[in-house]
């Protein structure tokens, strides 16, 4: 896959953009990426320019998101008595 075909792919799994991207850097960065054994190793990143010509939303998302904040939490609370207070501590020894 041409490098910037992957930017596009990238910018689509991780930014929900679709578009025309220039197949000329634009730029690059260089950083340390961590790995999970504690190794580092230094990745050169290009950055390509894109058009966008389509965002992808995540209607279900947000309406299942406002549906669990204005309508099932609430249900929760009251069902559950209500906000009763911090749990009481006994007094360190």
């Amino acid at each position: 896959m041409a490098p910037h075909a992957a930017a596009a792919a990238e910018a689509e799994e991780e930014a929900g953009v679709c578009g025309q991207v220039c197949p000329t850097p634009l730029g690059s960065y260089r950083y340390r990426k961590k790995r999970g054994s504690g190794a580092s190793l230094m990745i050169d990143v290009d950055v390509f320019p894109m058009v966008v010509t389509r965002e992808l939303v995540v209607i279900g998302g947000l309406i299942s998101a406002t549906l669990l904040t204005l309508f099932v939490l609430p249900t929760l609370y009251a069902r559950s008595g209500g906000w009763r207070g911090p749990p009481e501590h006994e007094p360190a020894s």
